[in-house]
């Protein structure tokens, strides 16, 4: 299961709700770069085009 910003990498470093806490972890940080996130998005990608082909 993908949430909204997966694709991007995003992360709550295993915080189920992040909302309730203000500290580094939970910061948007868009300089950090991760290795499998071009990967991911690419895979994303894919799925949503194949999900096209059948609406």
């Amino acid at each position: 299961m993908l949430l909204a910003g997966d694709e991007f990498g995003n992360t709550q470093y295993g915080n189920n709700n992040a909302y309730c806490q203000d500290n580094v972890k939970t910061a948007n940080c868009k300089s950090k770069k991760r290795a499998n996130t071009a990967s991911l998005l690419r895979a994303v990608n894919l799925l949503i085009n194949k999900q096209k082909t059948f609406d």
